[in-house]
């Protein structure tokens, strides 16, 4: 049995396209967030799936013009990109990648959230402008442990925001799910 054609539209991860490789023949794999037009018809125009950003935009005419395409995957969590009940009414599924971002968000709140009860990218500044001096030491800033995180909102990128809060010993209140309406100071049990 032939392998599905498929195009894969940004850079991925030598160990995925292994993975891609052994069940499809990749025809095309380049940025298409950067190709031409007449790239983009090219590869589509030879392919049952494609693999893509999600800003990269896919008009209702590929779904017309292209009547082999059946999945069309984003590497993100939208689909903003895409009319889901048109590429639907056309037979094509559209994929995306639900939590393949959350520890990273959660990461990155994180890590601003220390940078600004630390002041480390003011401290960087102050010594690289050569101020620095034993008479004019830094500032350390303050403490994260102890300190209460409030989160609008409890969903995946929530709930790991809250998990990885009470890592550094920080309490935790949330509004929203899962008890829609109500303030609630909870312990990191709350969110494993």
């Amino acid at each position: 049995m032939d392998k599905p054609r498929v195009l894969v539209g940004l850079a991925v991860a030598e160990d995925v396209m292994e993975v891609i490789t052994q069940s499809c023949d990749v025809v095309a794999a380049f940025d298409a967030q950067r190709a031409t037009q007449t790239e983009l018809d090219s590869a589509f125009s030879e392919v049952r799936g494609a693999l893509i950003p999600s800003t990269l935009p896919i008009p209702n005419s590929y779904f017309d013009r292209y009547p082999k395409l059946k999945v069309l995957s984003n590497v993100a969590v939208g689909y903003d990109n895409v009319d889901i009940p048109y590429a639907t009414s056309k037979g094509v599924l559209v994929c995306n990648t639900p939590g393949v971002l959350d520890g990273a968000v959660a990461e990155l709140v994180m890590a601003l959230i220390i940078n600004l009860a630390r002041g480390i990218c003011q401290s960087d500044s102050y010594v690289r402008s050569g101020s620095w001096s034993e008479s004019h030491p830094i500032s350390l800033g303050g403490d994260v442990q102890g300190k209460t995180l409030g989160i609008i909102g409890l969903g995946r990128i929530g709930r790991t925001v809250a998990s990885t809060a009470g890592a550094v010993a920080m309490r935790v209140t949330y509004y929203g799910t899962p008890r829609c309406g109500d303030w609630e100071v909870a312990g990191l049990a709350a969110y494993r």
